[in-house]
C-alpha cells in the first residue's frame, strides 16, 4: 500500500520505513526507503522536516542507498505480529516529495528503478 509507514528493522536496522510504490504485480514487492538523521548521510535528494510526518522530530533524510523491496504481505504480516509498528500514513505531498527524491538520487541502486513505473 503506497504511503504506508512503519517502524522496525526489516533489514537489521530499526528506522521509520516508507512504502513509496504500488505493488509490483510480478512478485508482490514494494519499494521501501528509510529515514535517518540528515547529518548521517551524504545524499540530500530528499530532506524531511517536522510536519512532513508525525514521527519526524528533526531534519531527516531519506536513505535511498538502503532501499529495500520486501513483499507487501511480509510487511502487513510483521505489523500484525507486532514485529513492525505501523505509523501514520504519508500525506500525498510528502509521498510525492520522497518519490521525486528517489528519481533524483544517485544513491538509489539501479535495480530499484523499475519501481518508478509503480509510483
Amino acid at each position: 500500500m503506497k504511503g504506508l509507514a512503519f517502524y522496525g528493522a526489516p533489514n537489521g536496522h530499526a528506522h521509520l520505513y516508507l512504502v513509496i510504490s504500488d505493488i509490483n504485480p510480478d512478485d508482490g514487492t514494494v519499494l521501501c526507503v528509510n529515514i535517518t538523521d540528515s547529518a548521517n548521510i551524504p545524499d540530500k535528494s530528499c530532506l524531511l522536516n517536522v510536519g512532513d510526518h508525525p514521527f519526524i522530530k528533526k531534519e531527516s533524510a531519506v536513505f535511498y542507498w538502503q532501499a529495500i523491496n520486501p513483499e507487501l504481505n511480509s510487511i502487513t504480516h510483521g505489523i500484525k505480529l507486532g514485529a513492525l509498528t505501523q505509523q501514520a500514513n504519508l500525506l500525498p505531498a510528502t509521498l510525492a516529495k520522497v518519490q521525486d527524491g528517489a528519481k533524483a538520487s544517485k544513491f538509489l541502486k539501479p535495480k530499484f528503478h523499475l519501481y518508478f513505473q509503480y509510483f
